[in-house]
């Protein structure tokens, strides 16, 4: 019997998108007889693969933006279409070689600087989305966050902030009370064991290990994920007010 895992498609749809363009390439150039048909595919080809991890670099990543999932393919069709429009265009000069490399040498300098500025364009892109949530933002003194979500859900709406200590999600206290929240089970599930703390804090065991509280802080719903009751007590308390720009800059 064959087994096919995840890492396993995925590694053949990386191969699949990289080599099918050639011989698609070839069969397309000399349908429409473009010269140098073969040069002209091969080219293209090169050119795709080296735009495509620069044009995904330049846009937001899907776990911090509403936008339609079916858009995050277009940085790829785009990589694909400026691609071949170098390549179809290089190959029909009379003296084709000087515009290759110079097409070359102009791909490979735009890549680069798209790569090696990669940090940076995930830094602005996640300021921008943070700056437009409306829900107060808080983080820890000293720590930065190493990954961020935002959901843009009208009926759950938050901010997901995993620190290295606890993972520290966002809501607003409009939505739900810290015993709703805590309580609240998924569908078709029977409501969680919660036990009060104080007076806005609720916590109950998580069933992966762990504890999960639920707490207001500085006007907003908190919910954090902590190996235990102690170290998420402490990170709820230690919850301060900040800026998007510290947030998304902070690492």
């Amino acid at each position: 019997m064959l087994y096919v895992t995840a890492e396993g498609i995925a590694v053949f749809h990386v191969f699949a998108a990289l080599l099918l363009p050639l011989p698609l390439g070839l069969i397309l150039t000399s349908l429409f007889r473009v010269p140098r048909a073969s040069w002209a595919a091969l080219l293209g080809t090169c050119a795709f693969a080296a735009l495509t991890p620069a044009m995904i670099a330049l846009a937001p990543g899907p776990s911090i933006t509403s936008l339609p999932r079916a858009l995050f393919g277009l940085p790829i069709l785009v990589a694909g279409v400026v691609a071949y429009a170098i390549a179809g265009y290089v190959v029909t000069r009379v003296r084709w070689w000087r515009p290759v490399l110079c097409a070359a040498l102009g791909v490979g300098v735009f890549v680069t600087m798209v790569l090696q500025s990669r940090t940076w364009i995930v830094n602005w892109h996640e300021e921008r989305a943070l700056a437009a949530v409306d829900i107060p933002l808080l983080g820890l003194l000293g720590q930065a966050p190493v990954w961020v979500e935002i959901e843009h859900d009208p009926n759950d709406t938050f901010v997901f902030l995993d620190f290295n200590s606890s993972a520290v999600t966002l809501r607003p206290v409009s939505l739900d009370s810290p015993q709703a929240a805590c309580e609240k089970p998924y569908p078709g599930e029977q409501p969680y064991a919660c036990r009060q703390l104080t007076a806005e804090q609720w916590i109950r065991v998580h069933e992966l290990g762990g504890v999960v509280l639920f707490g207001v802080r500085h006007g907003v719903l908190v919910e954090i994920n902590s190996p235990s009751q102690e170290q998420a007590v402490t990170t709820l308390g230690s919850l301060t007010p900040t800026t998007a720009a510290a947030l998304a800059w902070s690492r």
